[in-house]
């Protein structure tokens, strides 16, 4: 079993509290690299990325998150060390939310919900 590094900052699929571990679980499709969660009807990509090497995990998980809508779900699973910090450190600069990051003993496995995009307007370019 692995050991849960982060929880998620908000229930699950906005669910109550007490129901997190259960409706997290359902949100994290096993085995179909696309599936709807069971609760709410959200996509849920999964992301094998084990074996990669530094920077194609971010680089990777990037492209993933652009093609995603707003809501779905992103499941990253790798085993580069180094994603530990680039995958956290990419998803705040995407403005996407990390729910959670979960270690085992060889991989790690973030969750990542895509974020709508922003609509406060950007500076001109100097």
């Amino acid at each position: 079993m692995g050991q849960a590094l982060g929880a998620p900052t908000r229930p699950a699929c906005r669910m109550s509290a007490r129901a997190r571990p259960t409706i997290l679980a359902a949100c994290i499709a096993i085995d179909a690299p696309q599936t709807g969660c069971a609760c709410c009807g959200m996509a849920v990509t999964k992301l094998d990325l084990t074996g990669l090497k530094c920077p194609l995990p971010a680089l990777r998980t990037r492209k993933a998150l652009k093609s995603l809508a707003p809501g779905d779900r992103l499941e990253v699973r790798c085993t580069d060390p180094l994603a530990a910090i680039d995958i956290p450190h990419l998803v705040g600069a995407t403005g996407d939310r990390l729910e959670g990051i979960e270690r085992g003993e060889r991989d790690m496995v973030f969750l990542i919900e895509k974020s709508a995009p922003s609509t406060a307007s950007k500076p001109p370019p100097h």
